[in-house]
């Protein structure tokens, strides 16, 4: 196969010219395999043209890493998921190459999450979500309002509380979840009377509030600390 072609021909006889000469370099082509294991030299500051040397050009392993030019492959020139983990070399994700509001919670390791173990010694270093943050020795384990007026034993505002129980000249109160055991601390007051509210632990799970005569709008609030079962 010829290394040039070329689409200028002359017939017999026929007088060279200049023209003809020039159309011959004009209409000058590289044959298929007139590049072969050689190196072509752009001069003068020369470059190819676009689109001239499609990825179809390209033979197996003829563009090397440091023919590349520093920040030439960018984000736009990579096809999705192009980029495997198994390419990601180990602490190159940084956190100043990770963007505000990127990783949901979802993402986070389950050992860098608060426990309830974390919480009750409360261990450093660890995520706190709400459904631990009970845990935690200075967060009340319960809380609430119980009216001690004219047999009611209603309760407000309360946490952890699953009811409570009218026995006359006091309130027994059961949780919801109970204490894990009766080493627990409540704290209690009344919105009227001169006698203060006394409290009995009845077991893990209930404890017992006695303040003063019942009255009309009287309510006894309490506040519970302690370590929870579950």
């Amino acid at each position: 196969m010829p290394h040039f072609t070329t689409s200028t021909t002359f017939s017999d006889g026929q007088q060279i010219t200049s023209e003809l000469l020039n159309g011959i370099v004009i209409n000058l082509r590289l044959g298929d395999d007139s590049v072969d294991g050689t190196t072509v030299t752009l001069s003068g500051g020369g470059a190819l043209s676009v689109g001239v040397l499609a990825s179809a050009n390209y033979g197996s392993g003829s563009v090397l890493t440091v023919a590349l030019g520093d920040s030439q492959v960018t984000a736009a020139k990579l096809a999705a998921d192009a980029v495997e983990t198994a390419k990601i070399k180990d602490a190159a994700v940084t956190g100043a190459k990770i963007a505000a509001d990127t990783i949901p919670f979802t993402k986070t390791l389950p050992d860098d999450r608060a426990t309830k173990t974390d919480m009750q010694s409360q261990t450093a270093a660890h995520w706190v979500t709400p459904d631990v943050l009970k845990y935690h020795p200075l967060v009340p384990k319960v809380i609430g309002n119980v009216a001690f007026s004219n047999g009611s034993a209603a309760v407000t505002g309360s946490v952890n509380v699953a009811s409570a129980a009218d026995l006359g000249d006091s309130r027994r109160i059961t949780l919801t979840t109970a204490f894990a055991n009766t080493d627990y601390v409540i704290h209690a007051s009344c919105n009227g009377g001169t006698t203060p509210v006394i409290w009995t632990k009845v077991n893990a799970s209930q404890f017992i509030l006695e303040g003063p005569s019942e009255a009309s709008g009287r309510v006894i609030s309490f506040v519970g600390f302690g370590e929870l079962a579950s």
